[in-house]
């Protein structure tokens, strides 16, 4: 029997649809101020019809624009990074993300590692913004396709990849590289980014094996971390195209 406290509700259109879509096996109850949807849904999950008002219940936050879509869902088993290390179970290339506490920005960063494949991404434990609608709505569903990864401390996270053979790149606006100076070329790497507000630790940056930094014009210190993620990993495409 699942308890309540392993579900939680997420909302948006092109969230829950993707979820839906995925015929993901973690999906308990839909509900939908839609009535069109109860014979367009190729699935075996029921739409139940209600209001908008009544979905407004389910989330409580005003500033939540459910869009008449509501999915109940288990939420999504946590993997360890000791284990996975451990085991040789991580990716060649990783994110590695430091202090995000905007949820909608977390969503973005994930919607954005998927798109360029790169699927795991290392957090740290007890990120109470993983539980909250707009990280789920962020996603539009993408967080199907990742793996998050948690850390108990990200230093050590960082010195486990160094001992297993990981270069470990940093975006950092200071004492660091042009992004395209940089040839990410290693068999295995991962690339950190920091909190919206100071990006990286220092005692983060001193791990790093290399730094870079995103040029910008006009007088523009810095960019929204998402928007940085998106602009690094498209350089990388644009060096190594699939």
């Amino acid at each position: 029997m699942t308890k309540n406290n392993e579900l939680i509700w997420i909302g948006g259109k092109h969230a829950v649809l993707s979820y839906l879509k995925s015929k993901c096996k973690d999906v308990v109850e839909f509900r939908t101020s839609h009535s069109n949807l109860k014979e367009n849904l190729n699935n075996k999950i029921k739409a139940n019809l209600t209001t908008s008002k009544e979905i407004d219940k389910i989330f409580k936050d005003s500033n939540f624009n459910h869009q008449g879509y509501a999915l109940l869902i288990k939420r999504k088993e946590t993997l360890d990074f000791k284990n996975l290390i451990k085991n040789n179970r991580l990716n060649n290339k990783v994110i590695i993300l430091e202090d995000i506490f905007d949820p909608g920005n977390l969503g973005a960063i994930i919607r954005n590692c998927v798109a360029f494949d790169f699927t795991d991404i290392i957090l740290k434990k007890n990120q109470k913004i993983l539980n909250s609608p707009f990280f789920f709505k962020s996603t539009v569903g993408t967080v199907l396709n990742s793996r998050i990864i948690f850390t108990s401390n990200i230093s050590n996270a960082i010195l486990g990849l160094k001992k297993n053979g990981y270069w470990i790149y940093g975006s950092s606006l200071n004492r660091s590289k042009l992004i395209n100076q940089v040839d990410f070329e290693e068999n295995k790497y991962a690339i950190l980014f920091g909190s919206e507000g100071i990006g990286l630790k220092e005692k983060t940056i001193e791990k790093c094996d290399e730094l870079f930094n995103i040029p910008m014009l006009n007088d523009v210190e810095s960019l929204n971390v998402a928007s940085s993620v998106a602009i690094t990993l498209y350089s990388i495409q644009k060096k190594r195209p699939a």
